[in-house]
């Protein structure tokens, strides 16, 4: 990744013990979760957020069972692209991070996309695909 393309993490229990993630940028998983799938999400300007597909809030609606789990605790030289805000008024912006190296970027998202995909949540498929296509 470092002579460019995307390194991606998606959810994963791997590393919550501490550790942190093989990955070339270090990673470590936390217990952060948003169970509520209608969590209100304030997007930034981050580019990744803009093409192939622009990413708006409408495409957080549908999600199922929840927003997330498993979000990093600890991420130096990441920036983080979005905000989920639970009920209680607890604010997530750790949920998806990008970092760059060399060339390339490490993307960590602990979104729960493994249950959006397969319920065809249009918004989530968006949202991967520019996970996939991003060249910064």
């Amino acid at each position: 990744v470092e002579g460019g393309g995307n390194f991606v993490v998606t959810y994963t229990t791997a590393g919550r013990n501490g550790t942190e993630l093989p990955t070339p940028l270090p990673v470590v998983i936390g217990r952060d979760r948003v169970t509520e799938e209608d969590a209100p999400i304030t997007l930034s300007k981050h580019p990744i957020l803009s093409s192939p597909n622009e990413i708006t809030s409408s495409d957080f609606n549908y999600w199922v069972q929840e927003r997330g789990l498993y979000f990093p605790k600890s991420y130096e030289g990441f920036t983080e692209v979005l905000t989920i805000t639970e009920s209680t008024g607890t604010n997530y912006s750790n949920s998806t991070v990008v970092g760059h190296y060399g060339k390339g970027s490490v993307i960590y998202t602990g979104l729960s996309l493994f249950r959006e995909l397969p319920a065809g949540v249009p918004g989530a498929i968006k949202l991967l695909q520019n996970i996939l296509h991003y060249d910064h």
